[in-house]
């Protein structure tokens, strides 16, 4: 294995010539990874532990990308902006709405 002592510096590339061989990083006790600037991921990401995501997130980038839920919603769900945004559309409707109080500014439900 490689040990380092110091700061390393590579070529803009860090690899394996090994066939279908892992890089890990593993920081020493309580360390942390840190990437300090712009991230592509091509393929698929796991995360196994709690992930907390600072700023604006975007998820999907076409009508045809799907967000899945395996996990209950533990928080409350509030738009950005008042009277902006719909939950559903006319042509991609809602099947049932499991709901204790409803509060609505008009009386057509």
């Amino acid at each position: 294995g490689l040990s380092v002592i110091a700061d390393l510096f590579v070529s803009n590339i860090i690899s394996t010539n090994e066939s279908n061989a892992n890089i890990e990083f593993v920081p020493n006790g309580t360390g942390t990874v840190e990437i300090n600037a712009n991230t592509n991921v091509y393929g698929n990401i796991t995360a196994t532990g709690n992930i907390t995501a600072n700023g604006n997130i975007t998820i999907g980038d076409a009508d045809t990308d799907n967000v899945t839920f395996n996990a209950d919603v533990a928080s409350n769900i509030i738009p950005d902006a008042n009277n902006t945004y719909n939950l559903g559309s006319s042509t991609k409707k809602w099947n049932n709405a499991y709901i204790n109080d409803v509060f609505a500014t008009s009386s057509v439900i």
